[in-house]
């Protein structure tokens, strides 16, 4: 069984279409927000609990190389998302990531403010 074999094992079933449609529908840039950064925690949490058991060291290594890259994952998309609500240009020029920073503006700006217009990060901003 291969790694990521192993890890979609032990991932957590998606909850239900419904559920999740409605969650969309309620405030979709903070799901689409969540659903960008559980992506990257799945692997995370999956090769931490098999780290924790029976390996051998090279598996280990290998796991261990999956976590960081997961994890400075989540810290891009934490730090775009800080960029653009300051109105700085972000760090990154990868689209998924400031594609989900921009979501994460929209999405707190409108939890902050909910009556007001929708207003999407300038995104102009590119590095």
């Amino acid at each position: 069984m291969s790694n990521l074999q192993i890890v979609q094992a032990m991932t957590p079933a998606p909850t239900s279409a419904a559920a999740d449609a409605a969650d969309y529908a309620a405030l979709p840039s903070l799901a689409r927000l969540t659903s960008a950064l559980r992506a990257p925690m799945l692997p995370v949490i999956g090769f931490a609990e098999l780290a924790a058991g029976e390996a051998t060291p090279a598996q280990r290594q290998a796991w261990a190389m999956e976590i960081l890259a997961a994890s400075r994952q989540v810290l891009a998309i934490l730090d775009c998302t800080l960029a653009l609500a300051a109105g700085r240009p972000p760090a990154t020029s990868d689209p998924a990531t400031l594609a989900t920073g921009r979501d994460a503006v929209a999405a707190l700006r409108s939890l902050i403010q909910p009556d007001a217009p929708a207003r999407t990060p300038a995104s102009d901003c590119h590095h």
